[in-house]
């Protein structure tokens, strides 16, 4: 079946509820979540052959790591 989002506290409409509470006792800033970006971006750099799949991979990640970012 198809998944509905509901409004929650503190959502900005991007990405799970969940994994932002899962995430709620971190500090994560802008410069965490580029940090961690790096990380993915070389990671799919050197798992991902296929540039547009690598591309669409890391505008996935970036929204969601942008999400999570709660300072």
């Amino acid at each position: 079946g198809s998944a509905r989002r509901t409004a929650h506290p503190g959502d900005r409409g991007s990405g799970p509820p969940r994994l932002r509470h899962a995430h709620a006792g971190f500090a994560i800033d802008p410069a965490a979540r580029d940090a961690w970006m790096a990380c993915m971006n070389q990671a799919l750099q050197e798992l991902v052959p296929d540039q547009v799949l690598r591309q669409q991979l890391g505008a996935a990640f970036f929204k969601t790591a942008d999400f999570l970012c709660n300072q």
